[in-house]
């Protein structure tokens, strides 16, 4: 469909005039050389000064001495060189000197812009995939390119799409996790818009030779006529049918290596940045309630609050990530007071006060938050209870105002490692944002073992009970998948309702037939229904979770030492690298960190949040005979209160109920000291507990490691 459109366009809606003689004469360029262009991080910095923008006290890649899991060091890093105060602006990135799709080129009519607008035309609409094709071209034309201090500025990109089996392999994972979906959805797309490219430019290449032959047969025709300025555009024309792809992609230069590679270079680096500022959109709140409240369907809300520019901005790709719980900075969008009009700028911000020598980090999530919000929004439209904890969940953003500017400032959302490994090539052995995905299980497929009476497994479900299980979710709306973290595990109000699957799960058939027939509902503010079924959801929880470690080939120990001593010979080395050159952040394009690196701080953090929810499952058995030994406490001390027992009547009781009664004094007091020895057990293991929880982390959470 691209070339057949493409050539049609082209060919029969064109004439061979005189204008488009002059406008094909404009693509004479003739092949371009890669050129590697040596610029130091200050002359970026420059860059940014003389576009009009702002740089504070910062320096880019001082040698490190300390490192935290926490925080990632794939990046030079930015440091402060004095104090900054918070809130203080640290970075202001004119739009100026931000790359865009419709940033200017170095050429009128550029065959890239054509080319893009061509794929746009055609329903190549992916925002990173376009971008790309700009980003390679300007490398490709580095020498004329007006955006080479960016360029230069770039690492070698990171992400797991460009790992090669060895690391895939070091992450200790199945081929159905969601890292391994997306990162084959990522390449597929890669390679699929690499292959409309070539094939739009073959179309457009032919065109201008159909164009540049009409204009040769016209020019013989009228031989007699034609003046040497006409012979020479005709010439002119006729060399550009010829290199019309050169001037794209010279030869060799647009293969699936260099174009995944400027793809990555995009979803390491890019920004989303907002279009216009709506009218009616003066914070996050006005901005959701105009998608949510549009009477259309998602696709048609408002252009002017969901439209948003994706940028690679300078400077920018020397920030280090961290979590927006650890984070100095945020990002800010300046808009003009007048709503409706296009950004001016983006601002870094100080979140605290920074000290001088202290690094600068933000949460990457703060890069691309608006796309992120608008999905959610859209389908929030479809589910009144995803819309009210959307909106619950939206913070107000800091708004700065003077006399001609306003910022806005999105609350960042945090990323867990998968989302980091894809996006950035990175990822923390020490991530709260990490999550592991739970389903119940409930399926014919994959039956679950009956529970019989008294708990024991009684063979293979029937589908006619999994039915009976469904059916009960189905009636009490009930989530069967979960996405549990380190902080917000299976018992948080959280996933009440993913809690409540489980309990489904655990049903005996009498409960279920019962709970049907009286169409009694199961909700999760109920509480549980039965110490039996409650003992088998958080036992066999605990069992599945301790399956998925031991399907681990390490142990989490091993890990933590491996990511530890790969990460200090790893800073050593850049450190040397960077003291002898002259140019620190020149220093870390020739060592970025190895994948294996990213590979053991990944398994760490999901054999981390594991091993939270082993403990948490326990801890949870624990509380629950911990309530019930105060129950039964406050029942024996009522009764060894109750004056029938404390000094009974004994002057109308036989000899037997009078022997009757003291034994049942001497039960309740043996019942109180057995109780009392729950309390020494349970005290053994919040003790165990708290050092098991310890030991997950190491204690090494917001803490520095020396090198």
């Amino acid at each position: 469909m691209c070339v057949s459109m493409c050539s049609e366009i082209a060919c029969t809606s064109r004439p061979s005039t005189p204008r488009y003689t002059r406008y094909f004469a404009l693509f004479v360029l003739g092949l371009v050389l890669l050129a590697q262009i040596s610029t130091t991080s200050a002359a970026v910095m420059k860059w940014v000064r003389q576009t009009g923008g702002y740089v504070g006290p910062i320096d880019v890649g001082a040698p490190r001495t300390s490192f935290s899991p926490n925080i990632s060091f794939a990046r030079p890093g930015l440091f402060a060189t004095a104090p900054i105060k918070a809130n203080d602006v640290i970075l202001e990135i004119p739009m100026r000197s931000i790359l865009t799709l419709d940033a200017p080129y170095a050429e009128a009519d550029s065959p890239c812009s054509i080319l893009i607008d061509v794929l746009r035309e055609n329903n190549v609409t992916d925002p990173y995939s376009l971008l790309a094709i700009r980003l390679l071209h300007e490398q490709v034309h580095a020498k004329n390119s007006e955006w080479a201090q960016l360029l230069s500025g770039y690492a070698e990109p990171a992400s797991v799409c460009l790992f090669d089996q060895k690391a895939l392999d070091d992450l200790h994972i199945t081929g159905k996790s969601p890292i391994f979906i997306a990162r084959d959805q990522h390449l597929q797309l890669s390679n699929g818009i690499r292959t409309v490219i070539e094939q739009t430019m073959t179309s457009l290449a032919q065109a201008s030779a159909a164009i540049a032959e009409s204009a040769k047969k016209a020019a013989a025709e009228n031989a007699g006529a034609a003046v040497d300025g006409d012979a020479d555009a005709v010439s002119a024309l006729v060399a550009s049918s010829s290199s019309f792809a050169d001037k794209l992609f010279p030869k060799g230069t647009l293969t699936q290596e260099s174009y995944l590679k400027a793809y990555v270079t995009v979803l390491n680096h890019a920004i989303e940045i907002p279009a216009v500022q709506s009218a009616e959109a003066h914070t996050i709140s006005d901005w959701i309630k105009t998608v949510l409240e549009s009477a259309t369907s998602p696709s048609d809300a408002s252009s002017s609050a969901d439209d948003s520019i994706l940028a690679l901005a300078p400077v920018l790709q020397f920030i280090n990530h961290a979590n927006p719980e650890l984070s100095n900075t945020y990002l800010t969008t300046v808009f003009p007071v007048a709503a409706g009009l296009a950004p001016l700028a983006i601002r870094l911000r100080a979140t605290r006060d920074i000290a001088a020598g202290e690094e600068l980090t933000i949460s990457y999530g703060s890069f691309y938050q608006y796309h992120r919000i608008l999905a959610r929004a859209k389908a929030a439209k479809k589910s009144p209870e995803i819309a009210e904890k959307l909106k619950a969940s939206l913070n107000e953003p800091t708004t700065f105002e003077n006399h001609d500017a306003r910022e806005v400032r999105l609350e960042p959302a945090p990323l867990s490692n998968t989302q980091l490994l894809l996006q950035h090539g990175i990822s923390l052995p020490v991530n709260t944002a990490e999550a592991i995905a739970l389903e119940a299980g409930i399926d014919n497929n994959n039956p679950t073992p009956t529970p019989g009476p008294n708990g024991e497994r009684l063979g293979p479900e029937t589908p006619e009970l999994t039915n009976m299980r469904k059916e009960l979710i189905r009636r009490n709306h009930l989530n069967t998948t979960a996405l549990l973290t380190m902080t917000d595990g299976p018992s948080s109000p959280e996933h009440g309702s993913f809690l409540q699957a489980l309990r489904t799960k655990h049903l005996s058939e009498r409960d279920m037939k019962r709970l049907l027939e009286s169409n009694i509902e199961f909700h999760p503010r109920f509480g549980y229904f039965s110490l039996q079924n409650e003992l088998r959801v958080f036992l066999g929880l605990a069992s599945s979770l301790e399956e998925l470690l031991l399907s681990y080939p390490t142990m989490l120990k091993d890990d933590k030492q491996d990511w530890l001593n790969e990460a200090k010979a790893f800073l050593a080395q850049r450190n040397a690298l960077c003291a002898k050159a002259e140019d620190r952040a020149a220093c870390v394009a020739a060592r970025v960190p190895p994948a294996r690196l990213s590979a053991l701080a990944h398994r760490q953090a999901l054999k981390r949040v594991l091993h939270t929810l082993v403990l948490d499952s326990l801890h949870s058995v624990r509380n629950l005979f911990a309530s019930l030994r105060e129950r039964w406490s406050q029942m024996i001390r009522d009764e060894l209160a109750h004056p029938e027992v404390v000094s009974p009547d004994t002057a109308g009781l036989s000899e037997q109920e009078q022997k009757d009664l003291a034994e049942w004094r001497q039960q309740l007091q043996a019942w109180e000291a057995e109780l009392s020895k729950w309390d020494g057990e349970v005290k053994v293991w919040d003790e165990k507990f708290i050092k098991w929880n310890s030991s997950v982390y190491g204690g090494d959470i917001g803490g520095d490691i020396s090198l």
